[in-house]
C-alpha cells in the first residue's frame, strides 16, 4: 500500500511535468518559506504551482541522469569495441602465421602427406576467414552504435542548453510582469 502512494505521487509529479511550460501556474506572491498561497481554485483546492526554477531543476536532474545513462552505454560500447578490436588483431596474427606454416609447406616440395596439411591448413583458413568477416561485422555495428550515441548527446546537449535558455527568458519575463504588477498596485493605491 504504501508502494502505491510513492507511485502515485511520482507519477502526479511527472504528469505535471509533462504539461508544456506555458500551462504552468506560476503565482507571483510566492514566499520563500514554500508557505501555500491563500488563493484557492474554484473547487476549493490549493492550485498546482511551480516555479520556473523548480521545472528548470526538475529538468536538469533529468537531463542529468540522461546524460549518465547515455555516458554508461557509451563506455559499454567502446569497451565492446576494445575487446572486438582485440580479436580482430589476434584473428589477423592467427591468419599470418597459416598464411606462413601454408606458404612453407608449399615453397619446400610436395611430401607425402602434405596434401593432408594443405587441406587442413586450408580448412583452418576458411574458419578464421569466417570469424574475420564476422568480427568486422560486429565492429562495424559497434562504430554505427557509437556514431548514434555520439548524436544523441549531441542533440541532448543542444536541447538542455536551448531549454536553460528559454527558462530565463521566460523567468525575466515573469519577473518584469510582477514588478509592472506591483507598479501599478502602487500607482492605483496612491491615487485613490
Amino acid at each position: 500500500m504504501a508502494d502505491d502512494s510513492a507511485t502515485n505521487s511520482s507519477s502526479h509529479s511527472l504528469s505535471t511535468m509533462n504539461a508544456p511550460l506555458r500551462n504552468l501556474v506560476v503565482e507571483a506572491n510566492i514566499s520563500n518559506n514554500n508557505s501555500p498561497s491563500p488563493h484557492r481554485a474554484v473547487n476549493g483546492a490549493l492550485p498546482n504551482t511551480m516555479t520556473m526554477n523548480d521545472a528548470y531543476n526538475h529538468h536538469y536532474t533529468l537531463s542529468e541522469m540522461e546524460r549518465a545513462q547515455l555516458q554508461h552505454e557509451r563506455d559499454a560500447a567502446v569497451a565492446a569495441y576494445d575487446q572486438v578490436s582485440a580479436q580482430l588483431e589476434q584473428l589477423r596474427t592467427h591468419y599470418t602465421q597459416l598464411h606462413a606454416a601454408y606458404s612453407s609447406v608449399t615453397s619446400n616440395g610436395i611430401h607425402s602427406d602434405v596434401d593432408r596439411q594443405i587441406q587442413q591448413l586450408q580448412s583452418a583458413l576458411a574458419v578464421l576467414v569466417e570469424e574475420k568477416t564476422a568480427v568486422q561485422a560486429e565492429m562495424r555495428k559497434v562504430k554505427n552504435d557509437l556514431q548514434q550515441e555520439r548524436i544523441l548527446n549531441e542533440t541532448v546537449s543542444f536541447f538542455s542548453c536551448f531549454l536553460f535558455n528559454h527558462i530565463n527568458l521566460e523567468q525575466e519575463a515573469l519577473n518584469q510582469d510582477g514588478l509592472l504588477h506591483v507598479l501599478c498596485y502602487r500607482k492605483k493605491c496612491g491615487s485613490q
